[in-house]
């Protein structure tokens, strides 16, 4: 492997190094994926929050904005498949191409487009029940694209082995998560506050998306690293805590 990733689990640090060095490394990628996902992304969902009278502001027809949204996310899939599995090969030094990148997105586009939205749905049920179930469930499942794309994993065993790997791992977990995604996520916050006109929301997501370009690659090297060094909990045995493995 190009790093290093069995003699620990990676401190945070560790993972913006090795994070930025691939997104370096594999900029002409980042460019094909800003005109083939984030340009036309951005320009549908800011087409449909004005057609459907969307205001960010006031959140009137807040349902028509959610709605636009989650057309949006079809292109944002496509971004996460083809990132995730850039990164895996990356870090294996195998060659990485874009045709063979491509054909990977296109196969495991529905599956994966499939368990995002059981996924969104599991949020937004957990979010109602005073919100702190949605949290939970979104931390269990914070691993399952990554099962998908990476370890070909189906819409449910992906599901089921990502909540026995973070078994006994949780915190460690939300800490990480938020270390990566919590940065990205305040500056977000602050422009999109700002844009107040439709134009100005557009160019707020050129700006913001491609800021998932980092969260996704550092998530994929944290996934292989902990699958090195976490054991899933198999199963028949979910009910038992599960430590971390301290082998070099």
């Amino acid at each position: 492997m190009r790093y290093d990733l069995s003699t620990s689990v990676l401190r945070v640090r560790d993972l913006y190094r090795i994070g930025y060095d691939i997104l370096r490394r594999n900029a002409q990628h980042m460019l094909l994926m800003f005109f083939v996902t984030v340009l036309p992304g951005a320009a549908l969902k800011t087409g449909l929050d004005g057609y459907f009278g969307f205001d960010p502001v006031t959140l009137e027809n807040f349902q028509y904005g959610m709605l636009s949204t989650l057309i949006a996310m079809l292109f944002t899939i496509v971004n996460a498949i083809y990132l995730m599995r850039l990164t895996a090969e990356d870090v294996r030094e195998n060659p990485v191409r874009v045709d063979e990148l491509f054909k990977v997105t296109v196969r495991l586009y529905v599956p994966v487009a499939i368990a995002y939205l059981i996924i969104f749905l599991g949020l937004m049920l957990g979010l109602v029940l005073f919100v702190l179930p949605g949290i939970v469930f979104m931390v269990y499942m914070g691993f399952f694209a990554t099962f998908m794309v990476i370890d070909g994993a189906g819409v449910f065993e992906s599901m089921s082995k990502s909540a026995r790997l973070v078994q006994g791992h949780f915190f460690h977990v939300v800490g990480i998560s938020l270390a990566i995604f919590l940065p990205f996520l305040i500056v977000s916050m602050i422009l999109e506050t700002m844009a107040v006109t439709p134009l100005a929301r557009f160019l707020v997501m050129l700006i913001t998306e491609p800021m998932n370009f980092i969260v996704l690659i550092m998530g994929t090297v944290f996934y292989m690293n902990v699958r090195i060094h976490w054991k899933e909990v198999p199963p028949e045995a979910e009910a038992a805590p599960v430590t971390e493995s301290r082998e070099a």
